[in-house]
C-alpha cells in the first residue's frame, strides 16, 4: 500500500480517518479532497491504492467519483466510508462497484480492522452493513409489479433526487419553482409507491436512470 486518497468533507473525521490511515500503513502518501471538485482534480495528477469516500458532499455524491478513481486507476481498492447504513446507499455503492463499505460510528479498533483485511484480500464491511445486505438478499423476490411510467419530467427529476440534489438544487437544474419540485416529487412518489430519497434513488437504478 503506498497511495491512499481520502474523501471527507468534515475536517475533523478527515483528520481522524488519515491518522487511522496512517497507523494501519505506515508510510503511505495520503491525499485529501473536500469536495468532487477536488477530488476530480486530484484523481487526475495522482495514482492511488486505496480510496476512503464519503458519500453526502458539498457538490455531489462520492459514490459517483468511484468510476472516476477506477477509470485512473484500475487495481485500486474504493471503500465507502460514511455515516449512511440505508438499502438505498449500500445498494448504490455496491452497484458502483465499492470494494467495501464501512461505517465511521463504529469503534475506532474496528475500523483499523477493517482497514487491515484489505491487506488480505478481505471487503472491509461493517458488521451493521454486512447484515443489511444478508437482509436484502434473503427476502423473498417482490411480486412482479407493472412498470410504472413517470413523465420525461418526473424522470429527470427522479434522477436528480437520487443523486443527492436538495429540492433547491433541482428546481435550478431544470430551471422550475421549488413548489413545483415539490409537486412533481410527490407525484413520483405516490406512482412509485415511495416516502424516502433512498428508495428513490433504487428505483432510479432499476428503471435505468442512473448506470453504474
Amino acid at each position: 500500500m503506498k497511495s491512499v486518497f481520502v474523501l471527507e468533507d468534515i475536517a475533523d473525521a478527515c483528520a481522524w480517518l488519515v491518522n487511522i490511515v496512517g497507523a494501519v500503513f505506515p508510510g503511505v502518501t495520503i491525499s485529501e479532497a473536500s469536495t468532487i471538485a477536488q477530488a476530480r482534480k486530484i484523481i487526475s495528477l495522482h495514482s492511488f491504492d486505496l480510496a476512503l469516500i464519503d458519500i453526502k458532499m458539498p457538490d455531489g455524491n462520492g459514490i459517483d467519483m468511484i468510476p472516476v478513481l477506477r477509470h485512473a486507476n484500475p487495481h485500486i481498492c474504493c471503500v465507502i466510508s460514511t455515516i449512511f447504513d440505508d438499502n438505498g446507499n449500500i445498494l448504490r455503492a455496491l452497484q458502483a462497484s465499492a470494494d467495501g463499505y464501512f461505517l465511521k460510528d463504529q469503534p475506532e479498533a474496528r475500523l483499523r480492522e477493517n482497514l487491515e483485511r484489505i491487506l488480505n484480500g478481505e471487503p472491509p464491511l461493517s458488521p451493521r452493513v454486512a447484515l443489511r445486505i444478508l437482509d436484502h438478499f434473503r427476502r423473498p423476490p417482490a411480486p412482479q409489479k407493472q412498470e410504472t411510467r413517470l413523465s420525461d419530467r418526473e424522470k429527470e427529476i427522479l434522477t436528480l433526487v437520487a443523486k443527492g440534489l436538495n429540492r433547491a438544487e433541482v428546481a435550478t437544474a431544470c430551471n422550475i419553482g421549488i413548489r413545483t419540485v415539490a409537486s412533481h416529487i410527490g407525484t413520483i412518489y405516490h406512482k412509485l409507491d415511495i416516502a424516502s430519497r433512498s428508495e428513490a434513488t433504487v428505483e432510479a437504478i432499476r428503471m435505468g436512470l442512473i448506470r453504474t
